[in-house]
Parts: structure tokens; C-alpha cells; sequence
């Protein structure tokens, strides 16, 4: 239950800050995943511990309906009694107040609408429909379209990355470790249609025509009421101290994300300029028409799931009047009888920094099984973990911990085939606890199993296994940074 209350917090940390005037809870100040994980784990054994905070990430991840129904009474009630204490009538959220609001759409929540095969893409298209049936007006700015379609651009170059042994992935691992939503996408549109990933991506970007093309993406999947239109449009005035200020605090968040690596610096402070210029254009939106005193009470919003806006405007010493996360909105439109969500939607929504950890913890072994050939889907966080923890783990790292002295030549032979081995017996425990194989992984034991020596053939394949994730990490970040500031220009250039 101290879990769940945390979870609830975190959902409505606008809430909090936006419309109740209070301080942001500790969870928005340190380490989210390990402030839940030290909840979770109190007064338990470490092993037990894991376990409790992966059981329960996997059922915010994937409730039953009972779980769903209980966890989103409980989530909808807590709010409920926040806004209510609040705003007792919800006057603002009346059908006539609706029509004079403008929500602006960021960079992720368009790529969550327009990816069709993500699990939760139907919701996301399903909120701008009912806003728009409440008279609100969406549009999506110029520099979030260009983004998105820079994101469909280089998409092949995440895809590399991990290679055939993305299919080897179970969908928890996909949504927190794969960071282009286009090769989400795919993994979930592979199991039905077994294509690669080129065909796949022909259905969001066309080189010959990329502008023109995604817009019929978009428009694919979305009302035609959305406007593409450019901010300066609005002709709202930023005083340059803010929009310096906000921009500066937000390249610094930026640079700390895991995706800082695979761009350059002036694509960092492209991207800083672009979601500062989304925040403050909404920001002072609102400063021009606000009630204070009522729920949604300003004029503008910005659509997002990421929380650095709120980040970024705490530390610079403004108060955040502009964020609303999809499961805010679902709350409050909920509340006002606008909308009905089905409550296992409603819980899918929520921010999961428990599933978040245990994708975490054991991510690194993880990788090594799935480049070995290991299919995870199908196999819960709990199930994953407690496996890693009994028999998994070990095995990994004795492979791992196999060295071959390539300048012995006498013992080489002798020592690849002890690695062989080691990587040999890692499949088998594998097996023996419910993993099944890739298929071209299937072959190669076959042959494995059929030699009474290591044939040089076999030493290259086993090379070529052990080494990937390696490689692959090291082509990335050697030449990923100048290969996309080339595309860039190419787009530009087309544009």
C-alpha cells in the first residue's frame, strides 16, 4: 500500500504543483526508481525484495481485471479527493469552457498516436478525439512534426543496434530499453507479419518524399481538425532572459539522457531551443488569461509524457501552469463524466518506476541472453528475474569470465574450446528452465552437438555471438553522431 501511494503521487505530481499549491513530493527530487525500490524492499530479504518490486511493476504493466479495477478505483479516488478539495463544482471543466483551450502536442505524445502498433496508441489518438469533441483546439507545431519525422529518418540505425535479437526481447524490456518508437513498433507488428524491418518502416517514411508522406501519416491516425502550424504563428511575445534561462536548464537534463550519445551537440541544443519554445509558447499562453482558483484553469496546455518540462521549470523558479500528461487528463475528464477509459487503460498509463528498476537490474544479462540467441517473450519481469537470481545469472558470468589467451597459440584452441563450452552450457540451463531458442540459434546447437572438435567455422560463429553487443555499442557511438548530422543535412536539403 506505501507503494501504491507513492505510484499515486507521482501520478499526479501536476496536480500537486499545478493546481494545489503544494511543495513537489521527495519522490520528483531524487532517484525515482530507487526511492520505490527502498519502499519496496523494507524489511525484506534482498532476493524477496526484487521479486515484490517486480511483481508489482508487472501488474501496473499488465493488470488482470481485478487488479485493473481495484488499482484504478483506488488511483481515481485519491485524485478525486485532491481536484474535489480543490475545486469542489470543476466550474472550468464545464462543455463551454473546453472550447476556448489549446492543447499543443510534443514531440513523444505524436509518435505514441501515430506508431499504430504500440499497445496504448488507440488511447493516446482517443483523448485528442473527445478534446476536440469538447471544442478545444489540437494542433501540432512545425519543430515537433520535423522531429518525428527525423525520429521515422534514422530509425534503421536503432534497429542495428539490437539486430535480430530484438525479437528475442519480451515487451517490458522493448518499451524501457528500445528507444526509437518506430522499432517498437515493429517488434510488435513482426509477430504477426514476419517482414523485415525495411518494409515495416515504408509505412511512416518515404525517402523520395518525406514531408507529404508523413503528413499522410499523421492524418492516417488523427482528426483532420489537428492544425501542423508554426508557433510564431501565435505571436506570443518570451522575454529572451526566460526562454535563455529555460533552454539552458533543459540542455543540461538533455545531455544526461541515454540518448545524449547518439547526438550531436548542436542537435541537443536544436532540440533545447525547440521544447523551450513549446513550454514558454504555452507558458505565456497562459499568463495572458488565467484562473488560478480553478482546475485547468489557463487558456494553453502542452500534451507530454516526459516530466523535464516540470523539471526544468521548478529549477528555474517557475510554476509549472502548462504540463498535462495523458493520465491527468483521463482523471479529470473521468471525474466530469466527459469520457469513459476502461481501467486497465487507465492503469497502463501510469508512470512504473518499479518496472523501470527491475528492467534496470538486469538489463546487462539480458542483453547477453538474447544476443546468445535466448527468446525472453512471453516471460514475465518476475519469472525473468527470479531465473537470473537462481541459475541465469551464474551462468552468464562464468561465460563471461571464460578468457581465451590469444597469444598462447598452444592453449588456444584448448581455451576456445572451454569458452564453446561455457556458452554451451548457458543455453542448456536456459533450456532446461522453459527458454526457448531463436531459430537460427536451433541450427547452430545442432551442429555444436554433432562435433567432437571446434572447427575454425564454428570458433567465427562463436566469436561472432559473443561479441556483438560489443561491436555493435562501439559502431554506434563511433559513427552514429556523424552519420545523423549527414541525414540531417540530406533532410534539409530536401526540404
Amino acid at each position: 500500500m506505501e507503494v501504491l501511494l507513492e505510484v499515486f503521487k507521482l501520478y499526479g505530481i501536476e496536480l500537486t504543483n499545478q493546481y494545489l499549491d503544494q511543495n513537489l513530493p521527495s519522490t520528483f527530487d531524487i532517484g525515482l526508481k530507487e526511492h520505490f525500490a527502498s519502499i519496496a524492499k523494507s524489511n525484506l530479504s534482498p532476493k524477496i525484495g526484487d521479486l515484490l518490486i517486480a511483481t508489482i511493476g508487472q501488474i501496473i504493466k499488465s493488470p488482470t481485471i481485478s487488479q485493473a479495477n481495484t488499482i484504478a478505483n483506488w488511483a481515481k479516488a485519491y485524485l478525486a479527493v485532491k481536484i474535489m478539495n480543490f475545486d469542489p463544482n470543476l466550474k472550468e471543466l464545464q462543455h463551454s469552457q473546453f472550447s476556448r483551450k489549446i492543447f499543443v502536442i510534443d514531440t513523444d505524445f505524436l509518435l505514441n498516436c501515430i506508431v499504430k502498433e504500440r499497445p496504448n496508441q488507440a488511447y493516446y489518438c482517443r483523448i485528442l478525439k473527445d478534446l476536440l469533441k469538447l471544442g478545444c483546439k489540437v494542433i501540432i507545431p512545425t519543430n515537433v512534426f520535423d522531429e518525428c519525422l527525423q525520429n521515422a529518418s534514422i530509425s534503421h540505425r536503432s534497429y542495428t543496434f539490437f539486430g535480430e535479437s530484438l525479437h528475442g526481447l519480451n515487451e517490458e524490456f522493448v518499451e524501457y530499453e528500445v528507444k526509437n518508437l518506430f522499432v517498437q513498433g515493429y517488434f510488435h507488428y513482426y509477430k504477426r507479419h514476419k517482414t523485415n524491418f525495411i518494409n515495416y518502416l515504408s509505412n511512416y517514411y518515404d525517402d523520395r518524399n518525406p514531408v507529404s508522406f508523413f503528413k499522410d501519416v499523421i492524418y492516417d491516425v488523427l482528426p483532420s481538425e489537428i492544425e501542423i502550424i508554426d508557433l510564431a504563428t501565435l505571436n506570443i511575445t518570451i522575454p529572451p532572459a526566460d526562454f535563455e534561462k529555460f533552454k539552458n536548464k533543459l540542455h543540461e537534463k538533455l545531455l544526461k539522457q541515454e540518448k545524449a550519445k547518439y547526438r550531436t551537440e548542436e542537435q541537443t541544443k536544436e532540440l533545447a531551443t525547440n521544447d523551450t519554445l513549446l513550454y514558454l509558447t504555452c507558458y505565456y499562453l497562459n499568463r495572458q488569461k488565467l484562473n488560478p482558483g480553478k482546475v485547468l484553469g489557463g487558456k494553453a496546455y502542452l500534451l507530454t509524457q516526459s516530466m523535464k518540462y516540470l523539471k526544468c521549470a521548478k529549477d528555474v523558479g517557475l510554476v509549472d501552469i502548462v504540463t498535462a500528461k495523458p493520465q491527468t487528463l483521463a482523471t479529470l475528464l473521468d471525474l466530469v463524466g466527459k469520457v469513459e477509459i476502461h481501467p486497465r487503460e487507465y492503469i497502463k498509463l501510469m508512470d512504473n518506476p518499479l518496472l523501470i528498476y527491475c528492467v534496470d537490474q538486469c538489463w546487462t544479462d539480458v542483453q547477453m541472453l538474447v544476443k546468445s540467441g535466448i527468446d525472453l517473450d512471453g516471460k514475465s519481469i518476475p519469472r525473468l528475474r527470479w531465473d537470473l537470481q537462481e541459475t541465469l545469472h551464474e551462468s552468464i558470468a562464468t561465460y563471461n569470465n571464460t578468457a581465451v589467451d590469444e597469444s598462447d597459440l598452444g592453449n588456444r584452441k584448448l581455451n576456445q574450446n572451454e569458452k564453446l563450452q561455457k556458452f554451451f552450457t548457458l543455453l542448456k540451463d536456459a533450456k532446461k528452465l522453459g527458454y526457448k531458442n531463436l531459430p537460427e540459434m536451433d541450427s547452430f546447437i545442432e551442429e555444436l552437438e554433432t562435433k567432437d572438435d571446434i572447427t575454425e567455422d564454428l570458433n567465427v560463429k562463436l566469436t561472432e555471438i559473443s561479441t556483438q553487443y560489443e561491436t555493435l555499442k562501439s559502431e554506434v557511438e563511433r559513427f552514429g553522431k556523424r552519420r545523423q548530422y549527414y541525414l540531417d543535412k540530406i533532410s534539409k536539403k530536401k526540404k
